[in-house]
């Protein structure tokens, strides 16, 4: 099984620290070439972001991601990781500017509506994070039948920390 599937699947399992550690020893490999190893670096930047909170490292998801880009500038799909991790670092202005240009060349922008979703959010404005918000569920739905299981579990995730975000804290 391939480093990526493998990882894949141990996170799917919940096994989050196993599917990091997959990608980080075929990452090590001396041999692998400059494009398999972004897709390695972004991956890893993808996990560590993406991740329950005891997962997750945006600082190190931020600079994997740079790594990638390095790498393979032509690569859109990791400006979402890094709109992700710059979210996860709350570095919103640039988390959102980032996201946006993503919006432009987006073939499927569902996951980018949900993260921008999540960056008005924690600004404070709600009318534009809820827009954002009910895009990306339509978006979701009219894709349901076409979209793989990973990703619509990495959708959902992001939705349900939406939508805990509305509810009034208790403190």
């Amino acid at each position: 099984m391939a480093p990526i599937e493998l990882s894949a699947c141990e996170i799917r399992l919940g096994n989050w620290k196993e599917g990091l550690a997959v990608l980080e020893r075929e990452l090590a490999d001396p041999g692998l070439s400059p494009a398999r190893s972004a897709i390695l670096y972004n991956q890893i930047a993808w996990h560590l972001s993406l991740a329950p909170p005891e997962f997750r490292d945006p600082k190190r998801a931020i600079v994997f991601v740079h790594k990638a880009l390095e790498l393979d500038a032509e690569r859109i799909p990791y400006l979402d990781t890094l709109g992700l991790a710059l979210y996860r670092q709350r570095e919103l202005p640039l988390a959102i500017e980032t996201l946006r240009s993503c919006l432009r060349t987006a073939v499927r922008p569902d996951f980018d509506l949900y993260v921008l979703a999540l960056c008005f959010q924690a600004t404070g404005e709600a009318r534009r994070a809820a827009d954002f918000a009910s895009r990306a569920d339509y978006l979701l739905d009219l894709q349901a039948e076409s979209i793989d299981r990973q990703r619509r579990a990495e959708l959902l995730s992001l939705r349900e920390e939406y939508v805990r975000g509305l509810a009034p804290s208790s403190e």
